[in-house]
């Protein structure tokens, strides 16, 4: 933060001044990208928006995550059934993992101890300790797992088995499933609110959104959206969930305190994908007078 500060002497005893401050803007040094066929992974420096390095992987890289502090990245090679460690100070591979049978899925906890790997091939979820890089723990869920996510206080993970419908939930603490969750046909994605009492399962084929209430870990609701709905959103303030559908071209808008649908939002065709931006307004400066004597 810096500080101009403009002194105008008015007389003897009073005095007056202007003082400008500037907001201090954070942003994240490096972008990781996986790149599927020519197996590696591009290290985007954003001061310069150029790739600054490529990084050689195993086959197929599918998934990739970092952990919250930032010193590593995770990448999940489909077809080689590994995931590759990344230090993100040196920009180089520090080991692979092996994992299970084509693995399409990362998540981290929020304190950064264990990533969690989906294996939609042999249905199963690998727990990687981030301290050694090791699994610790081999998981069985549903037919192809192929989302996951973890609440935000870390003491589950929900897993979408595309291929039995159901929703697996693993107890961190033990890394075991306590309780298996039917949801609607062929669930593709899901989101936990940021408040975590609530869990959206977006079904690809009946064109619904199941709600799981994270206290009871059963669906409270069956929302119908539109056609083949493939992705979720959730406003940080927990309000609102956005469906996108893939063949209907739309977006609807979920309000979460009554898991109703409140707008239908017409948008392109093929709606595959959707992210909430958090737009903030930032003066050039702000001006504060002072007086005293």
């Amino acid at each position: 933060m810096r500080f101009s500060i403009f002194l105008r002497v008015l007389t003897p005893i009073f005095c007056s001044f202007t003082l400008l401050t500037e907001a201090v803007v954070l942003d994240y040094q490096k972008v990781y990208v996986a790149n599927q066929y020519s197996n590696d992974v591009s290290v985007i420096n954003t001061a310069a928006d150029t790739v600054t390095k490529t990084v050689a992987v195993e086959d197929f890289p599918i998934a990739l995550a970092v952990t919250p502090n930032g010193r590593k990245a995770y990448i999940a090679n489909n077809f080689s059934g590994t995931v590759s460690v990344i230090n993100t100070a040196t920009d180089m591979v520090i080991k692979t993992v092996l994992v299970g049978s084509l693995p399409i899925a990362l998540a981290v906890t929020p304190d950064g101890t264990r990533v969690y790997v989906g294996n939609s091939g042999s249905g199963t979820v690998s727990v990687i300790n981030t301290a050694t890089d090791m699994v610790t723990k081999t998981v069985g869920v549903g037919t192809l797992p192929r989302a996951l996510a973890v609440t935000p206080d870390g003491t589950r993970v929900y897993v979408v088995n595309f291929g039995s419908s159901t929703v697996s939930v693993i107890n961190t603490a033990t890394d075991t499933v306590t309780k298996t969750v039917d949801v609607g046909t062929l669930p593709i994605a899901l989101a936990v609110i940021p408040d975590g009492t609530k869990v959206y399962v977006v079904n690809f084929s009946s064109g619904t959104v199941s709600v799981i209430n994270t206290a009871t870990d059963t669906v409270i609701k069956t929302v119908d959206v539109g056609s083949d709905p493939r992705a979720l959103a959730v406003t940080p303030d927990s309000t609102r969930v956005y469906a996108a559908n893939n063949f209907s071209g739309t977006v609807n808008v979920i309000n979460t305190a009554t898991d109703t649908v409140t707008k239908i939002v017409d948008v392109g065709n093929g709606s595959i994908a959707l992210a909430i931006a958090t737009v903030i307004r930032i003066t050039a400066a702000i001006s504060k007078r002072v007086h005293f004597s």
